[in-house]
């Protein structure tokens, strides 16, 4: 367990990156990403793979943005010292192409606290599984891996 929970930690603080096809559940439209408002914390960006979109309740919970702070914004609002850069330009590139992805990040809050997480994000078309992708979004969920005692 120690070493499992050292692996994320590393995987978490350097970033880590891989290619996943998503669960058909996440494979959305747009319509369907943005009226979303359950436990997962979502965010949806434009096609620049940079501008947020929408965000969720659970996503301003977790974050700690506000909606209205949020949309229009960069989502480098959520990134900070510890967010790999490297990991973040390629979740940008894989969804550009079309390949949903998932990767293991530090993220910031609003207060500036940092947060290890997952993220899984795919590409959103107009209609589920139909047509070029017109936004992108991301899933959220944070790693709470309980303090090693040494």
């Amino acid at each position: 367990l120690e070493r499992c929970q050292h692996s994320l930690r590393n995987k978490a603080s350097r970033g880590h990156l891989t290619q996943s096809p998503l669960p058909h559940s996440h494979a959305q439209s747009l319509a369907e990403a943005e009226a979303y408002d359950g436990p997962l914390a979502v965010m949806i960006t434009e096609p620049d793979g940079r501008t947020i979109r929408h965000v969720n309740r659970a996503w301003t919970a977790l974050c700690g943005f506000l909606r209205e702070d949020s949309v229009g914004r960069s989502m480098g609002i959520i990134q900070g010292a510890l967010t790999s850069r490297p990991v973040s330009k390629a979740i940008g590139q894989a969804c550009r192409k079309g390949v949903p992805v998932e990767a293991y990040l530090v993220n910031y809050r609003a207060d500036r606290t940092a947060f290890a997480n997952h993220v899984y994000a795919a590409p959103l078309a107009a209609d589920a599984g139909h047509g070029a992708p017109r936004c992108f979004m991301s899933v959220l969920e944070e790693l709470r891996l309980p303090p090693t005692s040494r």
